[in-house]
């Protein structure tokens, strides 16, 4: 994915995330903070996995859904007949980015 798409990457890291599962904390040093020093106080750090989950590197034991996108037919057929529908101006379909990161295995990742 264009990860400069910051739409994209957003919905792609939401559909990809459970905050539950998918965080972790750590604690950093920060020496130019001695507020948080003298206080003995750690700074935190909490990051979030927004990654595809998989079994050989998540434990992730159930099957991945796959991006949604219309096939390279359907897309061919809509366009040509866009005009007839009265749905207004032609609206390039978003199934042509999304295809690119479909996952092999059809309608679930394998």
């Amino acid at each position: 994915m264009d990860v400069s798409d910051t739409a994209d990457a957003v919905w792609r890291f939401s559909n990809n995330v459970d905050p539950k599962r998918d965080h972790f904390i750590h604690e950093t040093i920060n020496q130019l903070n001695t507020k948080r020093e003298t206080s003995n106080a750690k700074p935190v750090a909490i990051f979030f996995d927004g990654t595809r989950k998989t079994f050989e590197h998540d434990g992730f034991t159930r099957d991945w859904p796959n991006i949604l996108a219309s096939d390279l037919k359907t897309i061919e057929r809509i366009d040509a007949i866009w005009d007839k529908l009265g749905l207004g101006a032609f609206v390039k379909s978003p199934s042509l980015k999304y295809r690119q990161q479909l996952y092999e295995g059809g309608a679930v990742a394998k």
